[in-house]
């Protein structure tokens, strides 16, 4: 069936390898976040409630230590997996730890240095720009240098092997690491920033410009946030200073007008944006996550969404953004960007119109949603418009999940066939074949259906289907019995890539044997259904058969059922079987 031209298109996003790997480092990174995250709820919610009991005193100081060294150093974590994802293609001319220094010592250096980094809390999410391009770009420039400056073929530095590829490595590692700093450099000469991250920082930030407080501002910086944060940067923390500059004093100003006996007046407040707005966190992922949860036909993603949902109803969405992921995925960028916006626009209108009451108290935006919208406003109709927001947000979002479900399951199609292709290749040029092992789109698939096979032998969901065989009187004279094993996410898989797959994993005796026990307990119904005796071929594979081990097992299976056994020939046995699984359907 030909693709439809939105599917190519998004095939051809996903192609890009720089994406690939920024995103494939994000997603190694859950668990930190994870830890993250569950840190920040406990961490938060006891702020909250102001204890001074020494047991709660101790837990909040276990879970500042835990955000510290997640969520603390997230942009540093980030530099070293997206290294790692970028020279791991690579090939064995580059040393991948080697590259993780550099890249680390380019992160320091684009921030200032250790010391200004602490200072602005760069290692953190603030940081997490420069993390991206320091990792990118470190990867590629010690790649080049080292096929530039690399002769590997001569041995020049005694007789230490880790010593001469050291050596080998200096001039890439100087060159790179030299760039780094004269760019930095330079940057700190010419502009007012002291560092890259700091330019960056402050060039978001200039884009608000002298903005007044207005709807026009608050489009801007909600669109500018939601922007900054599909490309896996922390735009709340990043457009700190125009939140404190624009939205912080709306608050304080009704505050202090309901205190005086007036009336609030300040829709566009900080409050404002985290109650209405960026409900469920950034890009209102509420919408989608409860969308994923109603309608979604993955199982992975309805799994991740399950664990993210307590957090998500506290504003923390970094499992949901990363996880499926929503971060660089073309297929959520449109209502990443419009479901805020229109949440923005018609919570406006409402306390424009007077429907509901403009937020007149500070709520802290770990707040649940509900709760949240009736303590900003002091009315149940804020808790309305939160649960009108997101139903608007999931109607936003529903399309675009449907059809990111569809390209995945085409994009799980091409990879598969990849493998099998690339397996074919191999066998037809006679070369060995170690899929699992491969560090690329094709290793990574191959280990995660191994795994499922493993459990699906384990809990005996692997099938066995028959095809029937005739002699000229149009009788059925036996069958063949057939392997047939498939995935939810991956569907029906090819039969040789099934035990090339066990072979590597070191479970393709305890593939047979199962395939052997299924048969064999399927004698007594074949005999029925059939009304004579039949024989049934089963495959197997000629190392199985060498062993001491398989042949033990079949004078225990002809022992037991009392059978006679056919010979085996050209790596094939066959042997009785009990339930006709599909038979006339073969025919």
């Amino acid at each position: 069936m030909q693709k439809k031209k939105w599917i190519l298109f998004w095939d051809k996003l996903e192609s890009s390898s720089r994406l690939a790997n920024i995103r494939s480092a994000f997603i190694l990174a859950i668990p930190v976040i994870l830890a993250g995250s569950l840190a920040l709820i406990v961490q938060s919610l006891l702020e909250l409630t102001g204890t001074k009991l020494g047991v709660l005193l101790f837990v909040k100081q276990i879970a500042t230590l835990l955000y510290d060294a997640t969520f603390g150093i997230l942009s540093l974590i980030m530099t070293v997996l997206i290294c790692v994802k970028s020279l791991e293609k690579k090939g064995k001319r580059v040393n991948i730890l080697l590259g993780v220094s550099i890249a680390v010592a380019g992160f320091i250096i684009l921030n200032g240095g250790l010391e200004r980094a602490l200072q602005h809390e760069s290692l953190g999410v603030k940081g997490m720009f420069t993390a991206i391009v320091s990792a990118c770009t470190a990867s590629e420039l010690y790649d080049r240098f080292s096929r530039l400056f690399g002769k590997k073929e001569e041995n020049l530095y005694g007789n230490d092997l880790d010593f001469q590829e050291i050596v080998r490595s200096l001039p890439a590692v100087l060159c790179t690491v030299a760039i780094f700093g004269l760019i930095n450099q330079l940057i700190a000469t010419l502009t007012p920033a002291d560092s890259f991250n700091e330019l960056f920082i402050l060039g978001v930030n200039l884009l608000a410009g002298n903005m007044g407080r207005s709807l026009g501002s608050g489009i801007g910086f909600v669109l500018l946030g939601s922007l900054l944060w599909f490309f896996g940067i922390h735009g709340s923390d990043v457009l700190e200073p125009m939140t404190q500059r624009l939205f912080q004093p709306a608050i304080e100003s009704n505050e202090a007008a309901v205190a005086a006996g007036g009336q609030a007046t300040e829709i566009l407040s900080k409050t404002f944006f985290d109650v209405f707005v960026l409900m469920g966190g950034c890009g209102c992922l509420i919408g989608l996550l409860l969308c994923v949860l109603l309608f979604g036909k993955n199982r992975e993603t309805r799994s991740l969404t399950k664990l993210s949902l307590p957090m998500v109803f506290c504003n923390i969405n970094e499992i949901m953004t990363f996880g499926i992921p929503v971060i660089l995925n073309p297929a959520f960028l449109l209502p990443f960007l419009l479901a805020p916006m229109v949440c923005l626009l018609d919570s406006w209108a409402a306390m424009r119109l007077g429907i509901v009451p403009i937020p007149v108290r500070e709520v802290e935006w770990i707040t649940p949603v509900l709760l949240s919208g009736y303590m900003a406003t002091g009315s149940v109709t804020g808790s309305l418009l939160q649960l009108v927001n997101i139903a608007v947000s999931m109607l936003i979002y529903l399309p675009f999940l449907k059809m990111y479900e569809i390209w995945q399951h085409h994009h799980l199609q091409d990879q598969l066939q990849q493998v099998a292709q690339y397996m074919r290749k191999m066998e037809h040029a006679g070369k060995p074949l170690e899929l699992t092992r491969q560090r690329d789109d094709i290793g990574a698939i191959s280990r995660q259906i191994a795994q499922e096979l493993r459990r699906s032998i384990q809990n005996g969901s692997v099938k066995i289907f028959y095809q029937p065989q005739y002699n000229e009187k149009d009788e059925c004279m036996g069958a063949e019995a057939l392997l047939r094993f498939g995935t939810e996410k991956y569907g029906d898989i090819y039969p040789p890539l099934v035990l090339q797959l066990a072979r590597e994993m070191d479970y393709l005796w305890e593939l047979e044997k199962y395939i052997l026990n299924y048969v064999v307990k399927d004698a007594e119904n074949i005999q029925k259904a059939v009304g004579h005796k039949v024989k049934v071929s089963i495959n197997v594979t000629p190392e199985t058969m060498q062993t001491e081990e398989f042949m033990d097992y079949m004078e225990l299976i002809n022992i037991w059922w009392n059978r006679e056994l056919v010979p085996a020939t050209k790596g094939r046995s066959s042997i009785p079987s009990r339930h006709w699984q599909n038979l006339w359907a073969c025919r």
